[in-house]
């Protein structure tokens, strides 16, 4: 849907998680392994719209802010070209990957996280391999190429001795142990680091509270 597309493209801009590693259904429970208890398997799913359910809890107010986001995406779809945002027809974002490591395999390389901003690219211009897998209740209102390019900007890495991190954001601050955003104003940053309870990542919606 299209509005789906427009949505997720300002949650990026909050600074998700999108690399993770080992992403299989099940994974040990590092949590449970780290207390020498026995290890279990548990299943690996995203928690964005778990952190987004927490977040309007918190703050009254947010559900109004996502309402104004939906009214401007609206008004952009009906007349994108009195948009000051493009530059040649194309939104270009620059993105910062902030890595937290422990072990060597969590310092993901280079090439595997411009693997990762090659597969954005391929979504958001309609070009992925799945494309025409679309189921057919959505063909009607597929997106198409969105004009929206992601180019690696910048890539920080950090060792830690965290096993896991949680989805309370601790991530995002040095003072936490993590790694601050750089110039969130201007740029997608996004963070790579391992997540406890099976969780494959999360994304957060701009100016939550959580």
């Amino acid at each position: 849907l299209k509005l789906f597309i427009m949505r997720k493209i300002f949650v990026l801009f909050a600074g998700c998680i999108i690399f993770t590693f080992g992403c299989n259904k099940t994974s040990i429970n590092e949590e449970t392994a780290q207390n020498g208890e026995t290890n279990s398997l548990v299943d690996r799913h995203c928690a964005s719209n778990d952190v987004l359910m927490e977040q309007l809890q918190k703050d009254p107010t947010l559900a109004q802010r996502m309402n104004e986001i939906e009214s401007f995406t609206n008004r952009y779809m009906q007349n994108p070209s009195n948009s000051r945002l493009l530059a040649g027809g194309i939104i270009e974002i620059p993105v910062v990957v902030n890595v937290l490591y422990k072990t060597s395999a969590e310092n993901i390389s280079q090439a595997q996280i411009q693997s990762q901003i090659d597969v954005l690219n391929e979504d958001f211009k309609a070009i992925n391999a799945d494309y025409n897998n679309t189921p057919s209740i959505f063909q009607g209102v597929r997106s198409g190429d969105l004009k929206i390019t992601f180019v690696l900007d910048q890539v920080v890495r950090k060792s830690t001795t965290k096993r896991s991190w949680g989805t309370n954001d601790a991530m995002k601050s040095s003072s936490s142990g993590g790694l601050n955003p750089i110039s969130p104003t201007t740029k997608l940053n996004m963070w790579c680091c391992n997540l406890s309870n099976g969780i494959l990542g999360y994304a957060q919606f701009p100016g939550g509270s959580s």
